[in-house]
């Protein structure tokens, strides 16, 4: 048992783990070798590291977005095609039947103000709000956040009240989760709504391996760290697969849930799935080597940019699904979609997906009509 205590329930009951390799990854997709251990709760299954994040470190942070105009598209049940997470979340609040047709939202962490964006789409009688703790230039940002409703620097220096706050994968990053937390509920009023939405490591493996995700939230531990500061949750919901997402109140009664000890052998089993994952790509890496064939990683995302630093060379080309990417680079090496693939006659390969398997399994069964030649593996 570890001397120290779990920043969510308090417990002693912790495991320490270490990631099976030191090929880890930027949240804004760069590689990055380091070493990162982690601790798990055995009460609570909070999961966390305590690297010291260098002062700097978000300086250059840059998710690309600036140069596409666009925010990552996602997969959801919902819709039929691909749509930007924004536009999702929205999606989730509106059927909640909890957003007013007008009022003012403040986004923490707004980078280049894509949610803003939405909800004007959604609601044009909302003022939007956003807030960096580093003042960088962004021309995105400024077309959907009005300069003076821009705000960086402290919370503190935050004025008025405010009908929805948002922390759009923000908590993960977090030194200290609770000192924010708590710096937002002068900006909120009884009837105030704040969303707040993590990764979900149980369900996307790489969540782990992001040097800059402080903490690995479970459903239960977030909700137990919002009702230990005085919050009341109104929903906790995995409408996106690899997604916690929750809508919560300032309640003036502090009530914690009932303490459910989540299973430890999650983590040991995801980072077992790991070391496994490290080892099948070596292996078809090398059948491809020794058939002369072509070798592609699926993916321009956290999961290609990990298995890349894992290969023993960098894969001759990534392959986008997507028909709106458009011919490009990724770490190097080009980037095709299907029908640029198949412009260029490469019948045969090998193609690794790095997803999670039910993900990989429904990939592979559409990739295989348009790549009936290509071995694919995951």
């Amino acid at each position: 048992m570890l001397n120290r205590s779990c920043p969510v329930c308090v417990h002693t009951d912790l495991e320490i783990f270490d990631l099976p390799f030191q090929s880890l990854v930027r949240s804004d997709c760069r590689p990055l070798q380091a070493e990162k251990n982690l601790l798990q709760c055995g009460a609570c299954g909070l999961v966390w590291s305590e690297l010291s994040i260098p002062d700097d470190f978000y300086q250059d942070y840059d998710l690309d977005e600036e140069l596409s105009g666009q925010e990552q598209p996602l997969f959801s049940p919902d819709f039929e095609g691909p749509q930007p997470r924004s536009r999702l979340l929205l999606h989730y609040l509106k059927q909640s039947g909890l957003l007013p047709d007008s009022g003012k939202s403040l986004d923490i962490g707004c980078n280049h103000g894509f949610f803003s964006a939405e909800l004007q789409a959604l609601r044009p009688h909302w003022q939007v709000f956003g807030f960096e703790p580093l003042n960088r230039p962004s021309a995105l940002r400024e077309r959907h956040i009005p300069a003076e409703q821009f705000f960086h620097g402290s919370l503190a220096s935050i004025p008025e009240h405010y009908d929805l706050i948002s922390l759009i994968h923000v908590l993960e990053h977090l030194v200290a989760p609770e000192p924010v937390l708590e710096a937002l509920k002068p900006l909120m009023t009884s009837e105030s709504l704040l969303l707040i939405q993590v990764p979900d490591y149980t369900h996307t493996l790489f969540d782990l391996v992001i040097y800059d995700h402080l903490f690995h939230y479970t459903a239960h531990s977030l909700k137990l760290l919002l009702e230990k500061l005085g919050f009341e949750v109104l929903h906790l919901e995995h409408f996106l697969p690899k997604e916690i997402t929750l809508l919560c109140r300032k309640s003036e009664k502090t009530r914690a849930s009932e303490l459910i000890r989540e299973p430890v052998l999650r983590l040991e089993s995801c980072i077992q799935e790991l070391r496994a994952l490290h080892q099948r790509v070596l292996n078809f890496e090398d059948l491809a080597a020794q058939a002369n064939s072509h070798f592609s990683l699926m993916g321009t995302a956290i999961a290609a940019c990990c298995v890349s630093g894992l290969l023993r060379h960098p894969p001759e080309f990534y392959l986008e699904e997507s028909l709106e990417k458009k011919e490009g680079q990724f770490l190097g090496r080009p980037v095709y979609n299907l029908p640029m693939l198949q412009a260029k006659e490469y019948m045969n390969g090998y193609l690794f997906l790095p997803f999670p398997q039910n993900q990989a399994v429904r990939l592979t069964s559409r990739l295989q009509k348009s790549l009936p030649g290509w071995k694919i593996e995951f």
